[in-house]
């Protein structure tokens, strides 16, 4: 199982088509990249409400990725977070959910994860997910990673805890949560860096940058199984584009058309990925697995709640004034929908967007 997120606000502009044209299609990007059971490849996506554009979310969901949150605002400073109490965190990342279903069409029972901002956890964080009917959250990172660590439920105290390297790593216990574990990135070499791509050093060559990624996979695949996750951000594709003349691109290329040549390999979202662990399901009987049989005959969702408008049916913008403590001044923001703009901005205490009282 390969699990490729995306972590930060998304805007369909010409950088993130360029991703998506890379990462989840080839030759190109006229053709996407499909699982050996016919459905095309999805990935995991954690926005943020600000800076997002709700059409580009709504235009992901429609594809098949996973919509998951990474709160409303990601505001700062860091350290809010890790304070932060489960009303307060209920608002900020609960409360994304009512935003995505009204703006994005995306249906809320699909959103079934998180990630804290700035990987500040608390135990109320932990809580607010299990009071909110959360199934998964990705914000613990480690170094395990020889063999790399498992997904894991936090029905027990979690090794996590031991190497916690933020201010509020869970204490308690937190049954029929699971966790999965953002692992770090090794060199060749074996020295170990972060655990999203563009934590660690670039590679001048297009051949270095693959042998790279072949030996992260590697470790895995020809490893304990442990589900292989590529946290990617538009960082490394500015800077592999600015600096090293897309070399990095071409490796990743490279990767992906390997791994879906590869009749064992599945691109599959982290709940899909959960799907398999409830219920293990053989190489041999894989194409036949539900959770993972998500497309139409066109490649599209069958779940869908909301028809998908066309680019120029989204091009009214949506456009507000924001004022919030943390920001010394107020900011205008906006973004496209297929829906109608609500009254106000939606936030934390107002996902809807409701006039002011």
């Amino acid at each position: 199982m390969v699990i490729i997120g995306w972590d930060s606000a998304i805007r369909l502009q010409q950088d993130f088509r360029w991703f998506m044209n890379l990462v989840f299609s080839k030759n190109a990007g006229r053709d996407r990249r499909v699982n050996p059971n016919g459905c095309p490849a999805v990935g995991t996506f954690f926005p943020t409400h600000i800076y997002s554009d709700l059409y580009g979310l709504q235009y992901l969901y429609y594809q098949g990725h996973e919509m998951s949150t990474l709160s409303i605002t990601q505001k700062l400073p860091s350290q809010w977070w890790s304070r932060a109490s489960i009303d307060q965190l209920n608002e900020e990342i609960s409360n994304h959910r009512v935003i995505l279903d009204l703006f994005s069409g995306v249906n809320p029972a699909t959103v079934q994860g998180a990630r804290m901002p700035y990987l500040e956890v608390n135990n109320n964080y932990f809580q607010m997910l299990i009071e909110s009917g959360f199934s998964w959250d990705s914000s613990l990172p480690t170094q395990q990673v020889s063999p790399p660590m498992w997904p894991h439920t936090l029905d027990f105290r979690t090794p996590l805890t031991d190497e916690c390297i933020v201010l509020g790593c869970p204490t308690l216990t937190f049954p029929g949560l699971w966790e999965f574990p953002l692992i770090d990135w090794t060199h060749p070499n074996g020295t170990i860096c972060g655990n999203v791509p563009d934590a660690c050093p670039h590679y001048d060559t297009e051949k270095e940058t693959y042998e790279w990624l072949r030996v992260n996979y590697d470790r895995h695949a020809r490893g304990n199984r442990a589900p292989f996750t590529l946290n990617l951000r538009a960082a490394w594709f500015e800077a592999d584009l600015i600096d090293y003349g897309g070399t990095g691109a071409r490796a990743m290329s490279r990767f992906l058309d390997e791994l879906e040549a590869d009749d064992s390999v599945y691109f599959v979202s982290v709940s899909q990925a959960l799907a398999w662990m409830r219920n293990p399901t053989p190489l041999s009987t894989i194409r036949s697995f539900a959770p993972w049989l998500w497309c139409d005959a066109d490649g599209v969702r069958k779940d869908l709640t909301l028809p998908l408008c066309t680019v120029t049916q989204a091009t009214e913008q949506c456009v507000y004034n924001v004022t919030q403590p943390y920001w010394q001044e107020p900011q205008e923001v906006s973004y496209y929908t297929c829906a109608e703009c609500s009254p106000e901005w939606p936030s934390p205490g107002n996902p809807r967007g409701d006039p002011r009282l």
